[in-house]
């Protein structure tokens, strides 16, 4: 299973994925070419859509905060980090083939257009899966059509209802969370909701029965973070 993940880059040179990360086939690595003629040289792991570049590794910038930096490599190992090294942690798929696409910047934020250029891109290279663990509060029709397209393409995609504050989620009844609310009337989304320590709904998580297909653990989970410290960290 190919799981598209759309993010701030992930960590393909952490120990727990280096394994995991999706290979494009028909691409040679490092011959500036575009040898399977998608329209992107050299994209053997995947694409940076925020930066135009084949390098899909967490982007550093100044003053990041620690979530936007590891972000991206935190939900990859959540869902495919291998436990053949006996080390670190373990992810729910140890099949999984993870396809890392930055659509957000080294802030943690992003365009739809970088977003929809992603989503297109995880149909075309064959993922079954693209996961979204991102949110915002723009409704977008062409965003809606584009999931709607991958539905149509027999890709499930999933996005986080999101959060609120620290002390309570909201109501995403009321006041809409895309993309988990671009169902449509088709659930061409499955909406994922979190759960605290107790399997209880988690105070800060988001709610509502029109966007939410389900929850999932979300309160102190065991991730991985990038494996290299950024600069700044360095330097200290």
């Amino acid at each position: 299973v190919i799981v598209a993940v759309i993010d701030a880059g992930v960590d393909i040179t952490h120990p727990d994925l280096k394994d995991a990360i999706w290979v494009n086939p028909l691409e040679v690595a490092g011959n500036g070419k575009d040898d399977d003629q998608n329209g992107f040289i050299d994209d053997v792991n995947g694409w940076n859509f925020a930066m135009d570049t084949n390098n899909v590794q967490p982007q550093e910038i100044r003053s990041q905060s620690e979530e936007a930096w590891s972000h991206g490599t935190f939900v990859a190992s959540l869902i495919g980090a291998r436990s053949v090294d006996h080390v670190g942690m373990v992810g729910v798929n140890q099949s999984a083939r993870i396809m890392p696409l930055a659509a957000l910047d080294g802030d943690g934020f992003g365009t739809i257009q970088n977003v929809l250029k992603a989503i297109r891109y995880a149909v075309n290279q064959g993922a079954s899966v693209i996961n979204l663990s991102l949110a915002g509060f723009d409704d977008s029709e062409e965003l809606a059509e584009m999931i709607a397209r991958a539905r149509d393409a027999g890709v499930l995609v999933v996005a986080a209802t999101g959060n609120g504050d620290s002390a309570a989620g909201r109501d995403i009844d009321r006041q809409p969370i895309y993309p988990a609310c671009f169902d449509r009337e088709t659930n061409a989304v499955v909406g994922v909701s979190g759960t605290d320590a107790l399997d209880q709904h988690a105070q800060y998580a988001n709610y509502g029965a029109r966007c939410t297909d389900l929850s999932a653990p979300g309160y102190d989970l065991f991730g991985a973070r990038p494996s290299y410290p950024r600069k700044e960290e360095g330097s200290r």
